[in-house]
């Protein structure tokens, strides 16, 4: 082989090594990786899984109203955005420091605060008093999920409540098959928390999605008014009260830190409130990109 060629071969092969050698850097990097101590805190930047742009089926939350009615909202199949969500929810460990600094309220007096599991006894006003904490630790952006991110998370995990229309002959048959089913689906689930992972890991490698743990998100009650066609014709939010993604959809006062005390909207109260967070996106240039996009091959 010539010089020249030899030299050739090194300026298309170097590159190459390179972007492979830093494929494997940033890898090792994401949220794929143990956790890990954010530089002069003693805070923990959890694991996080990030699940590219795709499909979904979601059962619209809220109350929809025709005729004085409540009319069954059929799923409808969306596009996400893209998504960076804790891998586990937030433990107890995780929020004792935030209420060590002040920045938290207590938990509930009857919540189980061993160590490694979720925290639980938190109002959504916890919630995001630790989103808010967290972020300015971190030096990132972290909140809340919406429902709908919520959902895209769950995967398979998630189950839209099916709901029947009213019956104007007999207005509570719609309100006792809702109870029905969400009964059903936590009579066999022991309400005591368990350590973080107990419940496994959906599709996505997200842990203990629908276990015994609902999660508080960030989208807030609806109560929309539709015609015949099922079109909105007017909308009223109540940010109040918040949607709680589990085993089953619940609507919990934001103020609330124990379902079963009081404060759920309708069907059966959660047995357990906790939360998880998402990180916001940002475009951080090419490396961010490629980051999500080797991301994205986990997902």
């Amino acid at each position: 082989m010539t010089g020249r060629a030899l030299l050739s071969l090194i300026s298309i092969a170097l590159p190459a090594s390179i972007l492979a050698g830093l494929s494997v850097v940033i890898f090792s990097m994401t949220t794929f990786s143990s956790p890990s101590l954010v530089a002069n805190t003693d805070i923990l930047i959890p694991e996080t899984v990030y699940i590219s742009p795709r499909h979904y089926d979601y059962h619209p939350t809220g109350l929809r109203l025709y005729d004085g009615r409540n009319i069954a909202a059929p799923p409808t199949n969306l596009l996400s955005a893209r998504l960076t969500i804790m891998k586990y929810q937030v433990s107890t460990n995780d929020y004792a420091l935030c209420i060590a600094e002040g920045a938290c309220g207590p938990v509930d007096k009857r919540a189980n605060t061993s160590p490694n599991r979720p925290v639980t006894g938190v109002s959504f006003l916890d919630a995001t008093a630790y989103a808010k904490w967290f972020s300015a630790k971190t030096g990132q952006v972290w909140r809340l999920p919406t429902d709908q991110e919520w959902v895209v998370a769950a995967a398979e995990r998630y189950v839209g409540v099916e709901t029947i229309d009213d019956n104007p002959d007999n207005p509570a048959e719609r309100w006792l098959a809702d109870y029905r089913d969400v009964k059903e689906r936590s009579a066999d689930i022991d309400p005591a928390p368990r350590p973080l992972g107990s419940f496994g890991e959906n599709t996505h490698g997200i842990a203990d999605m629908a276990g015994n743990v609902w999660e508080w998100t960030d989208t807030c009650y609806e109560r929309l008014w539709v015609d015949a066609q099922g079109n909105v014709q007017n909308r009223l939010e109540n940010c109040g009260v918040h949607v709680v993604a589990g085993r089953h959809t619940a609507y919990i006062s934001a103020f609330i830190k124990d379902a079963r005390s009081g404060g759920c909207s309708v069907g059966v109260p959660p047995a357990n409130l906790g939360f998880r967070l998402v990180r916001a996106p940002t475009d951080g240039g090419p490396l961010t990109r490629l980051t999500q996009w080797l991301q994205g091959q986990r997902s």
